[in-house]
């Protein structure tokens, strides 16, 4: 009954247009998130818009600290390195130092096989888009064999207590990169694909270092960080930097070893803080000019589209799309041993958010909501979803044909005061209100339609209290649907 209530008292903003958070409210969601997920223990929040930047931490540094995360507060990014590394990548294009096709046999040692297939070389942007054929780790990461590599995931596991992973970070030089590359055939051709790689972005951020003549966090520090006066992002934690660190823990809330991953430093090895990501994340959105403003701009730009999966993935230079019914969100997340992260902002809002856990919780969510507190709900426990009866005029206002973005089609049926959903018009299961706006499926009849046990659906209205388009949460990244009829 207490996670009830606490769920019940998170801000639910009027049914027509946005309304803008407050403080407290944000507050109120970070404390429900900390305290009531497994593990957790700091979760900060960043805003950024044309009224200036917001930002709202709740929870400890450590178990043990006396101290509150806050702007200061120092994380472990993870992925969001990529977008870090895909900047500068389109920066020395900008000064005309690289091109984008460019092969990257082109910058590497002589001494290193960069693999082709059917007489296609890995250029530049093939990294970029995860589309190389580069795999997600290098195959010399792990000892070789199955049985090997099964024994080491069993003690990483562990690296909360032994620091096997954070070793194993730290001890992976350029040298085995380079004869993992060496030693790789490529199973399917290039560009042909969208596969994840950490790989083939810390591959880039190698490259790129050599083309400029120095190393990756020199580099970082040269282009990005100090201009935009990042003093609390790198690499290699500063004085500063550790003095405010906030310690890693992992699901269960044990301490884990903070990560230095040296040939990885591109693609997960940044550490940073809100304060620091919100200006990164203007510059991004054109609020604030810098020697690096165009660069990123050019980061936007459609260059691959691909599968994982059943799902679509659109990608610029690094960053993922999620389109969305006017707009379209651009985001990365991250993960390490002991954090997770999110960057996202939206241009035509002109709006961007971060969050950063020192824990492994579910943020996503809340990073959206912030973006967009219409479209996104609040992830809850679907266990705990209590329906409500709705006036049948609102059943009827929703009832029609929503069409996604993959052609696939949403029908509502409005009966008497009942709502149903039917998949491309082949399954039919009822939908229940949990509020004006949002409704969901009961397990049952959300595995029989979509494969999936837990799904949602928020209606959406635009400013004269039209159905303009539904969002489907559940499976992935939220999907929306326009109402055709």
């Amino acid at each position: 009954m207490l996670l009830l209530t606490l769920l019940l008292l998170l801000p639910l903003p009027a049914a027509f247009g946005q309304t803008e958070l407050t403080d407290s409210e944000i507050a109120r969601i970070l404390e429900f998130r900390v305290k009531y997920s497994k593990g957790g223990v700091g979760l900060v929040a960043g805003i950024v818009d044309e009224h200036g930047t917001r930002i709202i931490g709740y929870g400890k540094p450590s178990k043990d600290s006396t101290q509150t995360v806050d702007g200061d507060s120092v994380f472990e990014i993870g992925s969001i390195s990529k977008v870090f590394t895909t900047t500068l990548l389109a920066d020395m294009i900008e000064r005309g130092e690289l091109q984008l096709d460019d092969p990257i046999a082109k910058y590497l040692p002589p001494s290193v096989r960069v693999p082709t297939r059917n007489g296609r070389e890995i250029t530049l942007k093939d990294l970029a888009t995860h589309s190389s054929g580069l795999p997600r780790m290098p195959g010399n990461f792990l000892p070789t064999g199955v049985m090997l590599k099964n024994l080491w995931r069993v003690l990483c596991a562990a690296c909360g207590s032994d620091g096997v992973l954070a070793d194993l970070w730290a001890r992976y030089s350029l040298e085995d990169t380079y004869e993992a590359l060496s030693d790789l055939r490529l199973k399917r051709d290039i560009g042909s694909q969208y596969e994840y790689s950490n790989w083939g972005v810390a591959l880039l951020g190698n490259v790129l270092s050599l083309r400029a003549g120095t190393d990756y966090e020199a580099l970082l520090k040269a282009r990005i960080t100090d201009p935009l006066q990042m003093h609390d992002t790198a690499v290699r934690l500063t004085p500063r930097m550790s003095e405010h660190l906030a310690h890693g823990h992992g699901e269960n809330g044990k301490p884990r070893p903070n990560s230095y991953m040296p040939a990885f430093a591109g693609a997960g090895g940044i550490r940073s803080t809100a304060n620091d990501l919100l200006k990164f994340v203007a510059v991004h959105l054109g609020l604030t000019q810098a020697p690096i403003s165009k660069a990123a701009l050019r980061t936007h730009d459609h260059q691959y589209e691909g599968r994982s999966g059943q799902r679509s993935v659109e990608l610029g230079l690094g960053w993922f799309f999620e389109p969305q019914f006017e707009s379209k969100i651009i985001t990365h997340n991250g993960a390490t041993s002991g954090y997770v992260t999110l960057m996202a902002f939206d241009m035509a809002k002109r709006k961007g958010v971060i969050v950063l856990a020192n824990s492994k919780i579910y943020i996503d969510d809340i990073g959206h909501h912030l973006l967009d507190n219409i479209q996104y709900p609040i992830a809850d426990d679907p266990t705990k979803r209590i329906a409500i009866q709705s006036d049948p005029k609102l059943l009827k206002a929703y009832a029609g044909k929503y069409r996604f973005r993959s052609g696939n089609t949403l029908t509502i049926i409005a009966e008497e005061e009942r709502l149903f959903g039917t998949w491309d018009g082949k399954k039919k299961a009822e939908i229940f209100a949990q509020n004006a706006r949002d409704f969901f499926w009961k397990a049952p009849g959300a595995k029989a339609m979509f494969n999936n046990s837990d799904v949602r659906a928020t209606f959406v209205r635009n400013d004269k209290g039209e159905v303009t388009h539904l969002v489907l949460h559940g499976g992935g990244e939220p999907a929306p649907a326009t109402k055709i009829e």
